[in-house]
């Protein structure tokens, strides 16, 4: 018995690693497409106070970081509604399986308070990092988080 038990991890060991899959790679041109569904999901998760528009897109620890901010806006009774006039992804570093991107986005932006007049909109550009990952056979945000002026990226 222990012979054969031997014998098995000596096999195990021994099993070529180049017969793996090999994880996908996302171009630059599905990566955009994959980072701007995103940015919509979290404008819909923001104008919405909820988490569940993010689930198609957000591994469970990039949603555990938008938590509280969307419990804050929901507590005071608020939402944020964006409307987008463009994007475009400003960087891509592509990986077997992973990714970092930076997507620019610009548009404007408003609080608005249930039952309260509605303020006005507000202009913005913003840079926004996301790090796709291969999971579950899908691509899902690992991590996703504005960048603050100082670290964005020319494009």
């Amino acid at each position: 018995m222990k012979a054969l038990l031997a014998l098995a991890l000596l096999a195990a060991a021994c099993t070529s690693i180049s017969g793996a899959t090999p994880l996908p790679t996302l171009d630059a041109t599905r990566a955009e497409a994959l980072l701007l569904a995103a940015d919509r999901a979290r404008a819909a998760a923001f104008s919405q106070a909820d988490v569940n528009p993010l689930r198609p897109l957000f591994a469970e620890a990039a949603i555990r970081a938008l938590t509280p901010q969307l419990a804050r806006l929901r507590r005071r009774g608020q939402r944020v509604e964006t409307e987008e006039a463009s994007h475009r992804l400003v960087h891509w570093a592509p990986g077997p399986g992973a990714g970092e991107g930076v997507l620019e986005v610009s548009g404007r932006q408003r609080v608005v308070r249930a039952g309260g007049p509605r303020s006005g909109w507000s202009r913005i550009v913003r840079q926004w990092q996301a790090r796709p990952a291969w999971s579950g056979g899908h691509w899902l945000l690992a991590e996703a988080g504005d960048l603050p002026p100082p670290q964005w990226w020319s494009g």
